[in-house]
């Protein structure tokens, strides 16, 4: 009797939280294929941020790069995740190459692939800012990713559009939406909210909300206290000037009027004269 032939290897690479979250609906998927085998990589550009979320999901790392390094610059978790990277290519010979989003470490997984002509495929593919320098470098490595992928699972019509845009062939465009919402379903099902998050709902009990988060590098420091965008747009939206019509619009949609709701984690906009603006500390909503 021959021996069967080897099951074809998808050879799935992340680094951060943001894939990690949106790459365990695909992995539960892969892993329930007889017909392939999966071999799952992290390069450590996340370290604390990320391990949580792996034990939570259930995901087992076969490889870990452990590339982060303090004050560490992408050209730095480039260059280290494609030398990590290289020799498991090299021994494994995947069939194909799975990366998500826009990471540095999607960037140096695809080019691996590109430099050892293994096909590679792009989770939420096609999403684009129009400025190359923001967010940065998310926004070129995503485009650059879009370069090198053989396949392009698209998120929306939109996404698509633009990769057809760019003149990737309609043929290799899959539009799969966001297996983030597979996630939320996952997390909803299977957690609980930590206390201090409990707290935070309870308080929203019956109130609509409008959520603002600055957590892209770009909003940080100068940015914000130069330009004030997000003090002038919080205080805009409690005090009902001088944003009204920006107020009166998001109003319309959710069905609010006087009473919105703020929430912020930013210390900076700390203010006299707003009582229903709510800063919470950090919390994690899934792990308690």
């Amino acid at each position: 009797m021959e021996p069967s032939a080897p099951r074809p290897r998808v050879l799935c690479v992340f680094g951060t939280r943001p894939e990690v979250i949106k790459l365990a609906p695909v992995l539960r998927a892969l892993n329930s294929r007889a017909d392939l085998d999966t071999l799952v990589v992290s390069s450590g550009q996340h370290t604390s941020l990320l391990y949580p979320f792996l034990d939570f999901f259930g995901i087992q790392v076969d490889e870990d790069l452990q590339v982060m390094q303090h004050d560490q610059t992408p050209n730095e978790v480039c260059a280290r995740v494609m030398a990590g990277l290289e020799p498991i290519v090299r021994r494994e010979k995947p069939a194909l190459i799975l990366v998500q989003g826009d990471t540095t470490t999607a960037l140096a997984a695809a080019l691996t692939g590109f430099h050892h002509r293994i096909p590679v495929g792009h989770v939420e593919a096609g999403l684009r800012s129009g400025n190359p320098l923001s967010p940065f470098p998310e926004e070129m490595n995503r485009r650059l990713v879009s370069q090198v992928a053989t396949y392009h699972f698209a998120a929306t019509k939109g996404n698509r559009a633009a990769l057809l845009a760019e003149g990737v062939p309609e043929a290799v465009i899959f539009v799969t939406g966001n297996p983030i919402v597979d996630s939320l379903q996952f997390i909803l099902k299977n957690a609980q909210p930590s206390p201090r998050a409990a707290e935070l709902l309870q308080l929203a009990t019956g109130k609509k909300l409008i959520v603002l988060t600055t957590h892209r590098r770009e909003s940080f420091g100068e940015v914000m206290r130069q330009h004030g965008e997000h003090e002038h747009l919080a205080s805009g939206f409690i005090r009902g000037t001088p944003f009204r019509q920006f107020r009166e619009c998001v109003a319309a949609v959710a069905g609010v009027r006087e009473h919105i709701t703020l929430w912020m984690p930013l210390r900076v906009l700390r203010r006299p004269g707003l009582p229903r603006l709510l800063l919470p500390v950090p919390v994690d909503p899934v792990l308690s």
